[in-house]
């Protein structure tokens, strides 16, 4: 598995597609700040009869208004997003870059579209509409990591520099904590531990609520026996975000290195609660229980 630490455990880069499986990691929460977000972090899914039936009623809802007010662009991007969700991926990335023509230089659009493409396995198309994004405004943050992002998988070298942009923009703390949260991703990958750590280290120090960077220093110092110092570290994150399933299931991660069983099926549990289809604290309780 490649890229590993960005996507770890439930997702695999294959050829040039990246494979979006089971987004869990926590990286993806941050990955787009944008309505773009809603395709990454697989709400597009509709798993049981009961979302569809409430995804068709907001579908109509959804509909109706647009066709009310059809200068919103908001209302727009949530219709095709609707279509998104209901299975007409190639309509839905048609529809809006029909809008984006009409709409020159929206980054919403753009970064909207960059999604929906990443989800619809077109990675090509992705990287072309987060480099339009970029082009309208070289220092918004969003498109700027999630192409970082797709280099660094693709091991293209050009996401060292969109990396070392991000983690410049001072003024922009969030955008320096994501530049240095992507070079720790790499550092980690190359077996850098220290350098990786440091570079989380950076990130919370720009941006303190950076879940995503405790957690990924946390499964540094898992990997590298620190193991109390990765549980203390998990607690911190844990008071900064209750709802994310990541943490609870690297705590129970730790515990089960601990050898206390007990601690650690009730963190997974716990993470069960956030995320009832975690596959990987699914596969945990089965063996603790068996």
């Amino acid at each position: 598995m490649k890229w590993k630490r960005l996507f770890h455990h439930q997702n695999v880069i294959k050829g040039d597609h990246l494979l979006i499986l089971d987004m869990k990691r926590a990286f993806l929460s941050t990955f787009l700040l944008s309505i773009g977000s809603m395709v990454l972090l697989g709400l597009w899914g509709c798993r049981n009869k009961e979302n569809q039936t409430k995804n068709g009623l907001l579908s109509e809802e959804v509909a109706a208004l647009s066709k009310q007010f059809p200068d919103s662009l908001p209302l727009q991007i949530q219709y095709h997003q609707q279509i998104f969700l209901n299975g007409n991926q190639k309509g839905a990335i048609e529809g809006l870059m029909k809008l984006a023509e009409k709409n020159p230089g929206r980054i919403d659009l753009l970064n909207e579209l960059a999604a929906m493409s990443l989800q619809n396995k077109d990675t090509a198309l992705s990287i072309h509409f987060l480099n339009q994004a970029i082009d309208v405004n070289p220092n918004q943050s969003d498109a700027a990591f999630m192409l970082a992002g797709i280099y660094a998988a693709q091991k293209n070298p050009n996401w060292k520099k969109i990396t070392e942009h991000l983690t410049q923009q001072k003024e922009d703390p969030i955008a320096s904590a994501r530049g240095y949260y992507l070079m720790g991703i790499q550092l980690a990958n190359e077996k850098r531990t220290l350098e990786a750590i440091a570079a989380f280290d950076s990130a919370i120090i720009q941006h303190f609520t950076f879940v995503d960077a405790y957690i990924e220093k946390a499964i540094l110092l898992f990997d590298t026996d620190q193991t109390d110092q990765a549980i203390d570290l998990l607690y911190k994150a844990q008071d900064i975000d209750r709802k994310s399933p990541d943490i609870p299931f690297w705590l129970g991660e730790c515990y089960l290195k601990k050898k206390n069983q007990e601690k650690a099926l009730n963190f997974y549990e716990q993470t069960l609660r956030l995320d009832p289809e975690y596959s990987s604290a699914i596969d945990r309780i089965a063996k603790i229980k068996h």
